[in-house]
């Protein structure tokens, strides 16, 4: 009678197990929303409605990164073989920030040669708008930045915004 008892618990307790087991894993493991491009393609929207209701001017690159000019340098625009000193931050479009130069540098300023192979498209094709002492505001779709499989710190499908200052330009040397 004790084993059939026992034998009645564990039926009993397995059927519980499996009843607590399936209804958890028919509820989200957080309440994140699944991205899309459809969803991103709203932000995007949202964000360059936004931007032009409150004054900006917004242009756009040949491949669709738009960009606002906050100030106009001096000099020629970046191009390949140029030495850029740059100071950045990227954020997202709720405005957390998930990159910048001073996590990057000691002084807040990142020297590269153009273009760097750990740059983003978008980012690359933004900083040819650029001149020495120019800052720009580049909002990048995901297409052109971390696509549909995000990073670490950006989810799938974000656009990303990139505020950008060129401190100095030194070009390519002439062959």
């Amino acid at each position: 009678m004790k084993a059939m008892i026992k034998t009645i618990k564990t039926i009993a307790y397995l059927i519980i197990s499996l009843f607590v087991l399936t209804i958890y894993s028919c509820v989200p493991e957080n309440n994140t929303i699944e991205r899309t491009p459809e969803l991103e393609a709203a932000e995007l929207q949202n964000i360059l409605t936004k931007l032009v209701n409150n004054g900006y001017d917004i242009d756009t690159t040949a491949n669709g990164v738009y960009y606002i000019m906050r100030e106009i340098g001096n000099g020629p625009t970046v191009k390949t073989g140029d030495t850029c000193f740059v100071e950045y931050a990227g954020s997202l479009p709720d405005g957390s920030i998930f990159t910048s130069s001073g996590n990057d540098s000691d002084n807040g300023i990142v020297e590269f040669v153009y273009p760097d192979e750990d740059m983003i498209p978008g980012f690359e094709e933004g900083l040819t708008v650029m001149n020495k002492g120019s800052k720009v505001d580049m909002i990048i779709p995901s297409s052109m930045a971390y696509g549909e499989l995000g990073t670490l710190y950006v989810p799938p499908y974000t656009t990303v915004i990139i505020t950008t200052k060129l401190d100095d330009l030194k070009p390519a040397p002439v062959e």
